[in-house]
């Protein structure tokens, strides 16, 4: 993978941006306070990489607007999408609980508005908040049940069931604008066959019907996701 240059404009921090995130519920007016002292909000561009796989994150990834997308690299150079991220969600914290590098590479795909938390703020504030460390493990219990379910659903899916349920997400999370009833999403094809664990010529079969169906718009550098169709049972037979 290409490295890209880490580069972000800072801006002034506005009130409270860490309040409204679900993540930072169970902080106390106080300590949230503290650590709002110490984090900068910065404006990102698509295509903006927040940090690599075997990189420790020096911040806390807080989204408040815009999406981001973590990949892993695979043997072959391959980048696999292994989740969108959107606003109000949080990226960073695993491999700073765990003291590791991180797993994933995060990349903006679209301009992003997001509060940098520093790590020794973030791992101070799990010491001293016990509210917010049983918060942590809640979330993170939830993600690793979730993580198994993702993993039982692509072993027994179709190859069909596996681009649509990734369709969905892009449809959900990297829409670019509406046409008639549908969003414009720009992800390559193969990435699309990448993380929906198929091949290319399976892709273009898939999305081949689905466009006969009605469900999507083939272009030649753009999907057009018909979301409410995509969604409908009758639609999958």
């Amino acid at each position: 993978m290409k490295r890209k240059e880490k580069q972000d404009t800072p801006t002034s921090l506005e009130s409270s941006p860490l309040g409204g995130l679900a993540f930072f519920r169970s902080v106390e007016p106080g300590p949230l306070a503290r650590l709002e002292e110490e984090t900068v909000l910065r404006e990102c561009r698509r295509g903006q990489v927040l940090f690599y796989k075997g990189e420790v994150p020096g911040h806390l990834v807080c989204i408040l607007e815009g999406h981001l997308k973590l990949l892993k690299v695979d043997g072959q150079g391959r980048e696999i999408v292994i989740r969108f991220l959107g606003p109000g969600d949080v990226t960073g914290f695993r491999p700073m609980l765990a003291g590791e590098v991180s797993a994933a590479v995060a990349e903006c795909v679209s301009p992003a508005r997001l509060a940098m938390v520093p790590r020794a703020a973030f791992l101070r504030l799990v010491e001293e908040c016990p509210a917010f460390s049983r918060s942590l493990l809640a979330l993170l219990a939830r993600e690793l049940k979730e993580s198994e379910e993702r993993w039982l659903e692509r072993s027994s899916d179709s190859a069909e069931e596996r681009v649509r349920r990734f369709l969905i997400q892009l449809g959900r999370f990297q829409g670019e604008g509406f046409q008639a009833d549908g969003v414009r999403v720009t992800v390559p094809k193969q990435e699309i066959a990448l993380a929906a664990d198929v091949t290319p010529f399976t892709l273009s079969r898939i999305l081949g019907r689905l466009a006969a169906l009605g469900v999507v718009k083939v272009e030649p550098r753009a999907l057009v996701i018909r979301m409410s169709q995509l969604l409908m049972p009758e639609t999958c037979s």
